[in-house]
């Protein structure tokens, strides 16, 4: 019995993970071969692309996330992940759209706070979530705007 419902919750967790909530690539061509963020309900995957047919890829549980910065200058934005493992040197991405940057800052600490209040997206239709995510991990003194 305790299998089945440990493989049900399995499944469960694979489903909504299959759909990426939030997906940004770098800009062409200040970023010769774009990376790409990928942000799904547990976690942001990037893959930085070093040649051609050449990347890596790296993963941040986005429980393991002690926060994600967003420095804008005039046209572009850069990403900073600190990870509580490595707080001393955050996993950088640069040249984002801004509005992408944001996207992905606002998604991910919607992440972070409804994960810290045991809150379970796994059921959450995607549309839903992200729509609610933005919301929730915005800020609420109207910077950046």
């Amino acid at each position: 019995m305790n299998d089945t419902k440990e493989t049900e919750k399995l499944v469960t967790m694979m489903e909504a993970d299959q759909l990426p909530l939030v997906s940004v690539s770098t800009v062409f061509p200040f970023d010769l071969f774009p990376n790409k963020i990928v942000v799904d309900r547990s976690k942001i995957t990037l893959v930085r692309n070093t040649f051609f047919f050449t990347h890596q890829v790296e993963s941040f549980m986005i429980k393991d996330l002690m926060s994600v910065i967003v420095e804008s200058s005039l046209f572009f934005a850069t990403i900073k992940l600190v990870d509580r493992f490595f707080t001393d040197d955050p996993t950088e991405i640069r040249y984002l759209f801004k509005s992408d940057a944001e996207k992905i800052r606002t998604v991910v600490h919607g992440l972070m706070i409804a994960a810290s209040g045991d809150v379970n997206v796994e059921k959450v239709p995607r549309g839903v979530l992200v729509d609610n995510l933005e919301k929730l991990g915005s800020p609420s003194t109207g910077i950046g705007d």
